[in-house]
């Protein structure tokens, strides 16, 4: 397995733009199970968005918002400040749905429903 951790802390930790290729190819060597390279991939898209040139894409984004959030509440981390608990992975990813979808908030009836 080729090692790319030490690439993606350098990118969190630079200025300048970096190539879409080379995050993409990041995204495809992290393994599900590889949460603490999830975790900067996810800080990586989410604080260097706009460094990455051309611009990451939507779906490979939310692709990887979605493995990182899933895998944190599948594995249940607990006291580790680079990654998210199940909790805060939990509410992290109904908000990221909520906003993907475009909702402010979520709706409790649909129109025209009443509560019983």
């Amino acid at each position: 397995m080729v090692e790319f951790h030490s690439d993606i802390d350098a990118a969190l930790s630079g200025s300048g733009p970096f190539p879409r290729e080379k995050v993409l190819s990041w995204i495809d060597a992290a393994v599900d199970s590889d949460l603490p390279a999830l975790s900067k991939l996810y800080r990586l898209t989410g604080e260097g968005y706009y460094r990455i040139q051309p611009e990451l894409g939507r779906d490979q984004t939310c692709a990887l918002i979605q493995r990182y959030l899933l895998g944190c509440i599948r594995e249940g981390v607990a006291d580790n400040e680079e990654m998210e608990e199940r909790y805060e992975a939990a509410e992290s990813l109904h908000v990221w749905f909520r906003t993907s979808l475009g909702w402010k908030t979520l709706p409790l009836f649909s129109q025209g429903q009443q509560a019983q």
